[in-house]
């Protein structure tokens, strides 16, 4: 069975913004992100602590609120047209990172999402400054925008050092992979500032990061280059066409909480894509997903309760099927189960292979394992049979394509269809992305 994984469902998305130019590459990313997770965002504005009451009466703390409030519902607007659910809030707690974080943990944000201004270095907590404070005290991964960043399309580059941090990169490296449907380049670098033995272990980090990430089903390689370690990240950008970079803070640097690694804050001043950062302390976050505001919030569902959504892997396997049943289930909370009904001159050990390789991309997807069926017999039967015997499975999801495919659905509606009571969606085997 595929190994279970801390993995975030951006159910939630927190975008902060200061009003300023600097934020519209941020705006653009989110609200691709929320197209295509069918999240949820929230637009956070924060009341700088220097505003007071002016000369002359004039509460100058009162115009620069109500100038926020008309940034939020403007950037809202903009995010709202394009089908995303979204509020906008705007905090009076006087520290910018202290609002950001605490916001993102009433929200139960998955994603911090924020602008990164010119490239005038990224200057270390002292004083609390407020990107790096925002990534040390942060509970979820933090995505940093350059003003001219966009959505990515073509490559991922996930920079590991074997550390807690770098596991919980790599796993949100396979979500943003599998959701985008983009190839992963894992890469470890050897400093030559390290011991031999520290140096060793790059191959080994790369093998095993490849390895989770090619068992949950993405298109994953390695590289291990060597020299400084943040330059190194950032030459490799543009030599393998990434346009993300998933990356652990802090690693094990010693720097702990207190500080932005060196290597992240230097890729993050530096790079002209967004960057991905995860710390070690967010690998016990567990996703939850933003209440709706008009609703009281409802008893935990038990596992019986959540709707289940069938995926039938037939034919070349069921990718997209699979793909598309796991973005049902996030959409309300549900989960997935998956049947292999082994046919023709196919083998159980076969069928259980395919059935293996979809649960592990099930585990990057959701986060959780799946229920899994090796069935015989005729696909119909099967097919009803498993969702009469299980009334919490809301709907059934098949690929279509030639072959057993075609024809399994052609079965299911013409002999079975009057049996089925939930409905039944047929996906392309090839999506439009």
């Amino acid at each position: 069975m595929p190994e279970q994984t801390a993995t975030p469902r951006l159910a939630t998305l927190l975008l902060a913004i200061d009003g300023s130019d600097f934020g519209d590459g941020a705006v653009r990313v989110t609200t691709g992100l929320a197209i295509t997770n069918e999240s949820t965002v929230v637009v956070l504005s924060v009341l700088a602590n220097n505003q007071s009451n002016g000369m002359m009466g004039l509460d100058t703390r009162a115009v620069e609120e109500e100038r926020r409030w008309a940034v939020v519902r403007r950037v809202v607007a903009g995010i709202e047209a394009a089908g995303v659910r979204v509020r906008g809030m705007v905090s009076d707690e006087p520290n910018v990172a202290a609002a950001v974080v605490a916001t993102a943990g009433n929200v139960h944000a998955d994603m911090i999402v924020v602008g990164r201004r010119a490239r005038r270095g990224l200057v270390r907590t002292r004083r609390g400054e407020t990107l790096a404070r925002i990534i040390a005290d942060a509970d979820c991964p933090v995505l940093v925008v350059p003003r001219a960043g966009e959505l990515w399309r073509r490559r991922i580059l996930m920079a590991t050092d074997g550390s807690t941090a770098s596991e919980v990169a790599g796993s949100i490296a396979g979500l943003c992979a599998l959701g985008h449907h983009m190839p992963v380049t894992v890469l470890s670098v050897e400093n030559p500032k390290h011991s031999a033995e520290r140096q060793a272990e790059a191959r080994g980090i790369v093998d095993e990061a490849v390895r989770k990430l090619v068992a949950g089903g993405v298109d994953a390689s390695g590289w291990v280059r060597r020299g400084a370690p943040a330059d190194e990240i950032i030459a490799a950008v543009g030599d393998v066409g990434a346009d993300l970079i998933v990356m652990g803070s802090a690693g094990r640097s010693g720097l702990g909480r207190m500080m932005v690694g060196s290597n992240s804050q230097a890729v993050i001043t530096n790079t002209t894509c967004p960057v991905l950062v995860t710390t070690a302390r967010m690998v016990e976050r567990q996703a939850q997903r933003f209440p709706p505001e008009t609703v009281p919030a409802a008893p935990a569902l038990t596992e019986s309760d959540r709707p289940g959504f069938l995926v039938v892997a037939d034919g070349a396997g069921g990718t997209a099927a699979l793909d598309y049943a796991c973005q049902q289930a996030r959409a309300v909370d549900g989960r997935v189960e998956i049947v292999r009904i082994v046919a023709g001159g196919e083998s159980e050990a076969d069928g259980r292979q395919i059935l293996d390789a979809l649960a592990a991309r099930a585990v990057v997807l959701m986060g959780e394992t799946a229920p899994l069926h090796l069935a015989h017999g005729d696909p119909a039967t099967v097919i009803i049979d498993l969702i009469v015997a299980d009334p919490s499975i809301s709907g059934a999801v098949m690929t279509a394509g030639p072959g057993d495919s075609g024809q399994n659905i052609a079965d299911l509606i013409t002999r079975r269809g009057g049996d089925l009571t939930v409905p039944l969606t047929i996906v392309p085997a090839r999506p439009r992305i």
